[in-house]
């Protein structure tokens, strides 16, 4: 038996110290402390009484919980699966059997523990410590293991879950983009249908109608024809007869310079006082008169 070494000693340790440690081998004692250690004995049974419920002992129900606590609370219930199972193997690690946790977690195997001598039962309690903290001992580094998988996992979900999103979020746009490339076809596709049937009735009215057809087709050329003329050719000749009448001016200027142009009105007057600035500076340029 050892107490506060973090040990386990071995299951018979305790069984035999009490069986071996009879009155008959203990040294004689006075009556007196015989006396008081039986009132001490006393005294510590009549700590629980019969009628009331025995109290849960405090190793089962402080350490072990106590992890069960602190690490459901680090670990989601979804990913807690593998702590659990870590934490069921405790008593498989140390070396306790159901028998002996039964002991002082259920209402008979108390009882059982209170017909029996002190002695018996605290050095099963604490036997109970010592296990109880080999245990926290042997489970720390697989605790923590499980701990640190969790997180990882965690980020694993987290990245998985962003990629995720952002797939999502690319997979609508190129349904969007499709989506309008779709009606957008659809739309030219209709054009093209309503171009077609259109082309297909007007060559349906020639096929018909080639007389009328014909009759229309002379009368736009016709049309053409007549506004042509009284566009453009009226133009050419206001133009041409604005040339013709420039040039006769003109030969009036150089063999008559002192013909009065005043009769055939100011724009003439302008157009010749033009001609004689002109010659004026070709006749300073060339030495020679306008005359000559």
């Amino acid at each position: 038996m050892v107490i506060g070494s973090g040990l386990r000693a071995p299951p018979s340790t305790l069984g035999s110290m009490a069986k071996t440690k009879t009155p008959e081998s203990m040294p004689p004692s006075k009556g007196k402390e015989k006396v008081d250690c039986s009132k001490k004995r006393k005294v510590v049974f009549e700590d629980v009484p019969a009628s009331s419920p025995p109290p849960p002992p405090q190793p089962a129900c402080t350490s072990i919980p106590l992890t069960e606590a602190a690490t459901s609370e680090a670990i989601p219930t979804d990913k807690g699966d593998e702590l659990f199972a870590l934490l069921d193997q405790l008593p498989e690690k140390v070396g306790m059997s159901a028998a002996f946790i039964d002991r002082f977690t259920s209402d008979e195997g108390w009882e059982r523990m209170k017909r029996r001598s002190a002695k018996v039962a605290f050095g099963s309690a604490m036997k109970m410590l010592a296990n109880t903290a080999a245990a926290a001992v042997l489970m720390h580094d697989p605790i923590l293991e499980s701990l640190e998988k969790a997180e990882k996992l965690d980020e694993v979900t987290q990245a998985f879950e962003n990629s995720e999103k952002a797939w999502e979020e690319e997979r609508a746009n190129f349904l969007l983009e499709k989506q309008q490339m779709l009606e957008d076809l659809s739309r030219e596709r209709l054009a093209k249908e309503n171009s077609e049937e259109r082309v297909k009735e007007l060559e349906k009215v020639v096929s018909e109608y080639p007389d009328r057809m014909r009759e229309a087709t002379n009368e736009a050329v016709h049309n053409a024809i007549e506004e042509f003329k009284t566009t453009e050719v009226r133009e050419l000749e206001e133009k041409a007869s604005d040339i013709a009448s420039s040039t006769i001016i003109y030969n009036i200027f150089c063999e008559h310079p002192d013909f009065d142009f005043s009769i055939l009105g100011e724009d003439v007057v302008e157009l010749v006082e033009s001609w004689k600035a002109d010659t004026g500076k070709t006749g300073d340029e060339g030495g020679a008169s306008p005359s000559e």
